[in-house]
């Protein structure tokens, strides 16, 4: 076990990551890609919830200005689990789609239901 362990270490490079038994090249491209996807994509997504939350906050029956603090408040926590959730998928595509395609339907809906509602 511990000669596996150096055999596969020492034909890694820095840019390879093992994932699961297979081998990854990341280039800096890429790295960079994850990083916007997970920052950008995570401050969408943070700004989807917001919105949502503060919509229903409303609709709940607390005033505005209170339910607009509750939101901000709770899309901080949102916003770290976006970006650490940002990392996570096997492609950066994914976590586009995830974090920045999950922020837009989120906006989206509090637009609709805030129109609807009204």
């Amino acid at each position: 076990m511990r000669s596996e362990y150096r055999e596969n270490r020492s034909c890694m490079t820095r840019n390879d990551v093992s994932h699961a038994g297979h081998r990854v090249i990341i280039g800096p491209l890429s790295a960079m890609n994850r990083f916007a996807a997970a920052i950008i994509g995570g401050y969408l997504f943070a700004y989807g919830f917001t919105a949502l939350a503060t919509l229903a906050g409303f609709r709940v029956g607390l005033p505005y200005s209170e339910a607009q603090v509750l939101a901000w408040m709770l899309g901080a926590f949102v916003y770290l689990g976006a970006i650490l959730w940002g990392f996570v998928p096997r492609s950066t595509m994914q976590a586009w789609l995830g974090l920045a395609g999950g922020g837009a339907a989120m906006g989206a809906a509090a637009f609709v239901l805030s129109r609807w509602t009204a």
